[in-house]
């Protein structure tokens, strides 16, 4: 398992608390790693390469990271080890229902019927397009707010570190009221510093409730040692 990892951020309390994965023959031990600055760096060495790697990217959006840097950071983590495997990448975690079914509750029950949803997503600083899983994941909250409250309500994605930023798309919206969800794995830097504020909310007459980050919500209904692999994880 794999995730993008910044200096501050600590595997056991910041992200996945499990230490195996449950496939159909039992538990298979979990080998983690952090992606940092296009490097990877084992916490518990790297699997044998005698037999095809199975990586699961922790990760909430697909993107540069995954796509390019994660394969050639973990041929050269293998190469410099003397023998480089084959990889199976599956997709990243942020394109599976089972994210919004461990996260939806605790989005809803901060939300009041009225109130839009804005989803806060790692933008691209030289491009406006975003990877698909932000909307596929803010469309699924708002099926289920739908389902709760009995109406849809609005929603919109939004960007920090790229466009379109929070200054654009807010006033789109009718709500006052907007409840934020930091569409991040971890309570780094990001998530401390890069969300809509009061700042935001004075110039444009809102009121802004920033959730946990997405991961943070995911991290606290995950209990036990062994992880049930999502639908898009299995073989």
């Amino acid at each position: 398992m794999v995730a993008h990892g910044g200096d501050d951020l600590l595997w056991e309390r910041d992200l996945c608390p499990c230490t195996a994965v449950a496939v159909e023959d039992g538990p298979r031990r979990l080998y983690r790693a952090f992606m940092r600055r296009g490097v990877l760096l084992p916490l518990d060495g790297l699997p044998p390469a005698d037999l095809p790697v199975v990586v699961l990217p922790w990760f909430l959006q697909s993107g540069v990271i995954v796509k390019e840097n994660l394969p050639r950071a973990l041929t050269q983590a293998y190469a410099s080890a003397g023998a480089v495997p084959a990889f199976d990448i599956r997709p990243v975690l942020g394109g599976d229902p089972f994210l919004v079914l461990q996260v939806a509750d605790a989005v809803l029950e901060r939300m009041r019927p009225g109130d839009a949803l804005l989803l806060m997503a790692h933008g691209r600083r030289f491009s406006s397009e975003l990877p698909p899983e932000p909307q596929v994941v803010l469309d699924r909250l708002l099926d289920a707010a739908a389902v709760r409250f009995g109406r849809r309500h609005e929603g919109a994605v939004a960007c920090f570190d790229g466009a379109p930023d929070a200054a654009y798309v807010v006033p789109g919206l009718k709500a006052r009221r907007i409840v934020v969800l930091p569409y991040l794995m971890a309570d780094g830097m990001h998530a401390r510093e890069s969300m809509p504020g009061e700042p935001l909310a004075a110039a444009l007459g809102r009121e802004f409730e920033v959730l946990p980050p997405a991961g943070v919500l995911l991290r606290r209904r995950l209990e036990g040692d062994v992880f049930s692999l999502p639908e898009v994880w299995r073989a």
